[in-house]
């Protein structure tokens, strides 16, 4: 199904057995390496598959302690002085040795993988709590810049391979991990800070932004590049972004529409067959993985980092303001945000350091995560039973998993 596309220029999931790799998946040859790696992407960017021979191996659970201490917890808060309240409830905690940057569940919502300031990303079992791997190789030690995005790669019908991850580094590097490997299926460079990624619907593409204006689309078998998306050299129209870019959201509905937003207070609409963006929404100040679609009523969620206004619904077709925050909203300069279903929405950040559970109608918070020692940098939340929902939120050197009721 497309999604309507006006072109006006510038105008489950919980589960109890230990997850499974796919038994093709285990032990995998140099051969399947070569396969899942495709070919190397354009020269210009320095792009290769990487073949790290002394890649740490991943770390089974009976290492976790060198890397996270686990606490298994159940209630409305905790010995750190973090209170929650309304319809949210503790579930398990992670403490880990550097600042958690970035975060998300598997497809199957069983794994989650942190991405962490020091470049290295962990990756647990949400239901028991176990750590199972430890991605990083010489280039991360080397360089201990930190992983700015992680995304699971889709799974599509007939996939031989599942448990792939896509990490951005601000190195410039974007690395494929495959969860069973020592080592990367392959590693890109990017002349900037490479800040964000995205997979289309269908996995064909994925998409990258960062510290320039440039968004680059990539096939997601060979790595090469297929498209640029850019602005015009004109300084009269503003048909893409013209500073950093933080966020990317493809369209559930369109695997070639996306949204994009960073700190020049715009929402950029973009066909990625095309090289300019189709259309703007003015306003949102966006400096996270803080945009968001929801398909079946057409709605596009954005957090702004600033103390107005900091949470805004928009119409997709028309890019009119649908609702927005309330001035008694609690201060909190929003750095991450996120539908949870039709009905509700999730937000964190700084300054209040705290997260939300919000109903769509009214934004008036259904749940709160407060007094956090750090601002909220990432979220990420998926469905259970009953309309209810879990969701990771990473701060400090914590991670936080929260069930979050009807």
């Amino acid at each position: 199904m497309a999604v309507p596309l006006p072109v006006a220029n510038g105008i489950p999931l919980t589960t109890t057995k230990e997850p499974q790799l796919n038994s093709s998946d285990d032990n995998l040859s140099d051969d399947d390496l070569d396969e899942l790696s495709g070919s190397p992407s354009p020269p210009l960017f320095a792009s290769h598959s990487a073949s790290f021979k002394g890649s740490a191996p991943l770390q089974p659970s009976s290492r976790a302690s060198h890397t996270s201490t686990i606490r298994h917890l159940a209630g409305s808060g905790d010995s750190n002085g973090i209170s929650l309240e309304g319809d949210v409830k503790l579930f398990r905690c992670f403490d880990l040795r550097a600042e958690v940057m970035c975060c998300k569940f598997s497809t199957e919502g069983n794994l989650l993988a942190a991405g962490l300031k020091d470049g290295n990303i962990q990756v647990f079992n949400v239901d028991n709590g176990s750590h199972l791997y430890h991605l990083t190789d010489p280039d991360i030690q080397s360089t201990s810049l930190p992983c700015t995005a992680i995304q699971f790669k889709p799974v599509q019908p007939g996939d031989r391979y599942t448990n792939i991850l896509v990490a951005s580094y601000a190195s410039g590097r974007v690395k494929f991990w495959h969860l069973s490997s020592p080592k990367p299926l392959a590693t890109l460079t990017e002349t900037r800070q490479t800040l964000a990624v995205a997979f289309n619907p269908t996995s064909e593409t994925f998409a990258t932004a960062g510290s320039t204006e440039k968004i680059y689309i990539r096939d997601v078998n060979t790595h090469a590049i297929v498209k640029v998306c850019e602005p015009t050299n004109s300084k009269e129209i503003m048909d893409g972004h013209r500073s950093r870019v933080f966020a990317l959201r493809y369209h559930p509905l369109d695997s070639n529409v996306f949204i994009s937003g960073g700190w020049d207070d715009t929402v950029q609409f973009w066909d990625q067959r095309e090289s300019h963006s189709v259309r703007k929404i003015v306003g949102p100040h966006v400096c996270g993985d803080a945009l968001d679609i929801e398909p079946t009523r057409n709605l596009i969620l954005a957090g702004s980092w600033r103390r107005h206004n900091s949470l805004q619904i928009f119409d997709w077709s028309t890019g009119n303001l649908v609702k927005e925050t309330p001035p008694d909203f609690a201060a909190s300069l929003v750095y991450c945000a996120q539908w949870m279903g039709r009905e509700k929405v999730a937000c964190g950040g700084s300054d209040g350091n705290m997260a939300k559970v919000l109903d769509r109608g009214t934004l008036q918070a259904m749940g709160l995560i407060n007094n956090c020692p750090g601002g909220i940098y990432c979220l990420h939340s998926i469905p259970l039973r009953n309309d209810a929902y879990r969701m990771a939120i990473g701060f400090a050197q914590s991670i936080y998993i929260l069930d979050c009721k009807h």
